[in-house]
């Protein structure tokens, strides 16, 4: 069966909330408390994309800020809509908690009712995606640029160990600071990994772009390109390019011992946790992710990280 955002199951489908409800919900509690903006004679969509656990939330801050000049931005995510259903909140077990498809599928459709909303009202937006679909991605762009949106996009150059470990990072603190978290699964992280390099590939192809932009989860451009008058692309098109060098390149020595830190305090945090399959977790997450950068990291981090180990 065919859903708002690609192929979902029938039993996801089934487990939507009434429409009735669900447009009370998106009405009186999504529309008032995330979608409030400012209108504009010529607005801006600015697409922020990449895998799960890349940053994307520092660029869209960053982007939120330069936007809030014109006037009041409003951000889009599907998964900031999930926690407005009932069905969202799961507190700590002894069991680690399961994907809830049917929260998913109602945030999708929240957000195919917040596009829409943004679009009628001219505002200026700023869309996180995690490009697990990268053509509903792209024919989410085209649906703005037809109502003469200019079209931004910002993408994310992250390497796989790095994201693996902010989705773990994520998870755990959320369980330590709230008692209840949902982990992206491993599935839906490699899914928006390979749909970075396929975004890029559209981006480059097609014409709905103005803008594009791939960046390290700092801020920094590593690429940029934009059209000219005639609709042409300025620059020679290497967006999957620039996006396949930062994540192949080695580490230096601080980004290596900023890598090794991180994976040691997330392996402290969930250690301290008092149930056995959130320790599970921190040590075995760590340890994967940490092999995975094995060829990146700098030796001499290596080596001091060893030397320091039993200080911290």
């Amino acid at each position: 069966m065919t859903s708002l955002w690609g192929t979902g199951s029938a039993a996801a489908d089934r487990e939507l909330l009434d429409a009735a409800e669900s447009a009370r919900i998106f009405r009186e509690l999504i529309v008032p408390d995330q979608l409030a903006g400012s209108r504009q004679e010529q607005p801006v969509v600015v697409l922020v994309g990449g895998q799960p656990g890349d940053g994307k939330a520092t660029i869209t801050a960053l982007v939120a800020a330069l936007l809030r000049h014109r006037g009041r931005p409003v951000v889009l995510n599907p998964a900031a809509y999930e926690p407005y259903h009932p069905r969202f909140y799961q507190p700590i077990t002894d069991e680690p908690p399961t994907p809830s498809a049917d929260v998913e599928a109602d945030g999708r459709r929240w957000y195919a009712m917040a596009e829409a909303h943004v679009i009628e009202q001219r505002y200026d937006v700023i869309v996180e995606t995690e490009l697990v679909d990268p053509d509903a991605f792209a024919d989410s762009a085209r649906r703005f640029k037809a109502a003469g949106f200019q079209v931004e996009v910002a993408i994310l150059a992250v390497p796989e160990a790095l994201s693996r470990l902010g989705v773990l990072e994520r998870h755990l603190r959320a369980l330590e600071a709230y008692g209840f978290a949902r982990l992206a699964p491993q599935s839906v992280h490699d899914e928006g990994y390979a749909g970075v390099l396929r975004a890029a590939e559209l981006i480059d192809a097609g014409d709905w772009a103005d803008r594009i932009a791939v960046l390290r989860p700092d801020g920094q451009l590593l690429y940029g390109n934009q059209r000219t008058a005639d609709g042409q692309w300025q620059r020679p098109v290497r967006t999957a390019e620039a996006i396949t060098y930062e994540r192949d390149r080695p580490w230096t020595v601080v980004e290596s011992r900023n890598f090794l830190e991180a994976a040691s305090q997330v392996a402290r945090i969930g250690l301290a946790a008092p149930v056995q399959w959130i320790r599970d977790e921190s040590v075995d997450g760590g340890k994967t992710v940490t092999a995975m950068a094995r060829s990146r990291l700098h030796p001499d981090a290596v080596t001091l990280h060893i030397a320091t180990a039993g200080t911290q």
